[in-house]
């Protein structure tokens, strides 16, 4: 099984496909497909087989050069790296020229981070394959170390068909001694060719044997044709052996080494986990992988306590749960606070709890509340969308406009509503309390507001989200900024957790 498949036209890129191949290989013991081709620009593998092979490599390394995009074969090699949903990495050549329409399979290529490779002038080549190589690390496939085997497989398959060969003679010359002990059982199809062979010679057109006419060039090219399909099939089996000894990639350290490396968009994010990467920790509730990146927190449109805009980076990922905390899994895990909720259900979000209450929750599980700019990223990404499903506000995407009669709903029942890394019920439903002290923008971690300040009461606490009883849209919006005593439990305030990777 290769690390990556390296796709390409051959023209102008097979030279540079070779090269990366062999540098992949030799400096950073990454296995890489290449297709080759003959000179008559025919393909030595068969189209099933580099089907088969992208299917086989967690990554796909598509050669941009000039013209590479006309190449029929090269946007079979896009159209089925799209339907896999496969990590890829655009290489752009000195001579690519970005089309200005692509359909689905391009555009899904180019979002992804690609590197630059100055194949003409022929500087910063080495330079440009460790990018190349830092891309596929993560996605890396090991195998465990095991003996090499005694004959190669093409050799071994080899002796198989020249044994088979030799019994075949050895049976014609049978058949044809009037004086064989025994008579010879009849030949299969596949037999025949190869004793009509050993009969035959260069010159003779034709010959009959056992019934079947043949010419001597048909016979050989059946005969080839028959070698392959052994050989083909003696190798799927042995791969399809080594297939099943092999371990399988954990998911969990391939998204987070994914998100420590993230650098791109929502979209991108979205285009390797659609609906987010969710994994549950050993308290048994999931969370969503948050990747490290930078957004512009706050908003020009907004309040002025939203103001002004300005850029927070994550340089680590982290987690945020999934859903807003639900009353099963707060009792599940001896969730204590003062009041019962009032909308009562195991999957309604917990409500009527204090800040100080949320925290202990947290504490208990061992994880903590979002800081401010944490839940804002969460909702939003590096795109910084005004909702978190995008820019564009639709009510049907939360628990907002509802009477007391109805209250809360199950958390995350609106899966439209979802954020960019996953994460449910970002707006509506229940405001969710945040660790950090109501402050002036810009956002700093370092001037204090993220202090815990014990059982103080004096001071203002932030909320975010919106909740299930308001009709405005404005509060729905991710920068928006609510912020009450830590002390208060109304019928509308809830929580989420977080944990640092």
């Amino acid at each position: 099984m290769a690390d990556a498949f390296i796709s390409y036209r051959r023209k102008p890129s097979a030279a540079l496909a070779q090269l990366v191949q062999e540098k992949l290989r030799n400096r950073h013991n990454i296995d890489a497909y290449v297709d080759t081709t003959r000179t008559d620009s025919s393909r030595v593998q068969f189209p099933e087989r580099l089907m088969e092979a992208i299917g086989e490599s967690p990554v796909f390394i598509c050669l941009l050069g000039e013209g590479t995009l006309e190449s029929a074969w090269v946007r079979k090699e896009i159209d089925r790296a799209y339907a896999l949903h496969k990590h890829c990495i655009p290489v752009f050549q000195e001579g690519f020229v970005s089309p200005e329409d692509v359909d689905d399979a391009v555009a899904y290529l180019l979002r992804f981070d690609g590197v630059h490779i100055f194949d003409v002038k022929a500087v910063f080549i080495d330079e440009s394959i460790e990018q190349i190589a830092a891309l596929c690390a993560p996605f890396k496939i090991a195998l465990p170390p095991s003996p090499p085997p005694r004959f190669p497989i093409r050799a071994l398959v080899t002796l198989v068909v020249i044994v088979l060969v030799a019994a075949a003679a050895l049976l014609v010359q049978s058949a044809l001694n009037p004086g064989a002990p025994s008579p010879t059982p009849p030949l299969s199809a596949f037999d025949q060719l190869q004793t009509a062979q050993v009969q035959m010679t260069q010159g003779a057109a034709t010959r009959t044997v056992g019934g079947l006419t043949a010419t001597y060039d048909a016979v050989q090219q059946a005969t080839a044709t028959a070698a392959a399909r052994q050989i083909m099939a003696t190798e799927t089996a042995a791969y399809a052996t080594l297939l099943a000894l092999s371990p399988t990639p954990d998911p969990l350290q391939v998204a987070l080494q994914a998100a420590r490396t993230f650098t791109g968009s929502n979209a991108d994010w979205q285009a390797l986990y659609p609906e987010g990467f969710v994994h549950s920790f050993d308290d048994g509730v999931p969370m969503a992988l948050v990747p490290a990146g930078c957004f512009m927190m706050g908003s020009d449109e907004g309040r002025s306590d939203e103001q002004p805009v300005h850029e927070q980076c994550f340089d680590a990922p982290f987690w945020i749960d999934l859903t807003e905390v639900t009353q099963a899994d707060f009792a599940r895990l001896g969730g204590v606070k003062a009041n019962a909720s009032a909308f009562v259900g195991d999957q309604r979000p917990v409500e009527r709890i204090t800040w100080f209450e949320a925290r202990d929750f947290c504490a208990l599980r061992g994880v903590r509340l979002p800081t401010e700019r944490e839940w804002e990223y969460a909702a939003r990404g590096p795109a910084a969308w005004q909702y978190p499903w995008g820019d564009d506000w639709n009510p049907e995407n939360l628990i907002r406009s509802r009477t007391s009669g109805l209250g809360t709903a199950n958390a995350g029942s609106i899966g439209a509503g979802r954020s960019w890394v996953g994460a449910l019920d970002m707006t509506g439903n229940v405001w969710e309390w945040i660790s950090s002290l109501y402050e002036t923008y810009p956002y700093d971690a370092q001037d204090d507001r993220e202090r815990d300040a014990q059982s103080q009461t004096d001071v203002l606490r932030v909320m975010r989200g919106g909740s299930w009883y308001i009709v405005s849209s404005d509060q729905f919006r991710a920068a928006f900024r609510n912020r009450t005593s830590p002390a208060i439990d109304n019928y509308a305030s809830g929580f989420r957790c977080a944990r640092s990777s």
